[in-house]
């Protein structure tokens, strides 16, 4: 019965003394991360680093806010005098009047001399042109590179608006008539090299609309143009 009480005994002041040393390095654990935080408060103002932070937010913005002013400064302003057709049309710069063919798009003929070669999609899509710039006055060219072609045309990405990012892929859609003729469905990319700077964008938008029978292409007629 002793031996019981005693080993008992040693038990309890076993789990006590696991108790008290656990406690222990707890309060040491507490001591040493108090002590760091000062030491680390002592080298650095934590309220310096959060400014700077902040500062840092501001230049980004900053930053983000000049990459849209220096992507959309190269536009060459312009005043819209007519249109030819679906991708060409008449600006007026410096008092000259000059006849623009937009890069990398194409639509069915309607002006050609040789009559045979002008169909109905061709002055839908003429048509459709008109209806987009029938309240633009003033628009933005785009150059790539090559600026003219063998007729003696310019050649330019138009843009509706200079308050871009010739970068983003919703302002392309949004703002380049170039584009917007070919996502709804008036125009086909098609590729003039060495002027290719959107081409895999027209193409991805041509597709696109396309598959879902957009605009002109509900007709199969204008499908087999391009075939």
């Amino acid at each position: 019965m002793r031996k019981i009480k005693r080993y008992i005994a040693y038990v309890v002041l076993l789990v006590l003394l696991v108790f008290f040393v656990s406690q222990l390095n707890v309060e040491h654990l507490k001591e040493v991360a108090d002590d760091a935080r000062e030491t680390v408060s002592g080298i650095f103002d934590l309220s310096d680093i959060a400014n700077e932070e902040d500062t840092a937010d501001s230049d980004n913005g900053s930053k983000t806010d000049s990459t849209i002013a220096t992507v959309s400064s190269g536009l060459e302003e312009v005043d819209l005098v007519r249109v030819v057709d679906g991708d060409t049309i008449i600006i007026n710069t410096a008092g000259e009047d000059i006849s623009v063919r937009l890069i990398g798009v194409d639509t069915p003929e309607s002006v050609n001399p040789d009559k045979n070669k002008n169909n109905e999609y061709g002055s839908m899509a003429s048509e459709y042109t008109k209806e987009l710039l029938a309240d633009v006055r003033t628009l933005y060219l785009q150059y790539d590179v090559t600026k003219t072609d063998k007729y003696g045309r310019m050649l330019a990405y138009v843009w509706l608006d200079n308050n871009i990012n010739t970068l983003s892929q919703s302002d392309i859609c949004d703002n380049m008539l170039n584009a917007i003729l070919v996502e709804n469905g008036y125009a086909y990319d098609k590729a003039y090299m060495p002027n290719k700077e959107y081409s895999d964008v027209f193409a991805e938008l041509r597709e696109t609309a396309e598959n879902s029978g957009t605009g002109l292409w509900q007709y199969p007629e204008f499908a087999e143009l391009w075939n």
